[in-house]
């Protein structure tokens, strides 16, 4: 998942995508899916609603085996219960994600990853906001 916001507040987006381990040890992408947020998102407004996006889909597969990789420490640091979630307009959207957590049939993993490891949703969430 990565979520972009120009301005901090400014014109935001969100992309998540979900990837499979082939037999060749790989990633194939096999979904993805991005939103225009609008023009008054935080950069963590938008990665909170990047994860949404992609919870909501594992949801609705039941993915069995799910780990959950950004590149915000922050809100991977906020799901693995190191950090604690203050600011007033995030708390929603955590509450939201953990209620999804909770809706999977696994208990997930929750890696940060560089941005250039992240480099498909990244672009997927700026062409959203160009």
């Amino acid at each position: 998942f990565d979520g972009v916001s120009r301005g901090n507040p400014g014109h935001a987006g969100a992309a998540a995508a979900l990837f499979e381990i082939n037999k060749g040890g790989y990633k194939d992408c096999v979904w993805f899916d991005s939103d225009y947020l609008g023009d008054k998102k935080t950069s963590n407004q938008a990665e909170y609603s990047a994860l949404l996006i992609g919870l909501e889909e594992c949801v609705e597969r039941q993915v069995p085996n799910l780990e959950i990789c950004g590149d915000s420490q922050l809100i991977i640091r906020q799901l693995s219960g190191e950090y604690q979630v203050e600011h007033k307009k995030l708390i929603p959207l955590y509450r939201k994600a953990v209620q999804l957590i909770s809706s999977l049939p696994c208990i997930p993993q929750y890696t940060w990853i560089p941005r250039e490891e992240n480099r498909h949703c990244d672009r997927i969430a700026n062409l959203v906001v160009d």
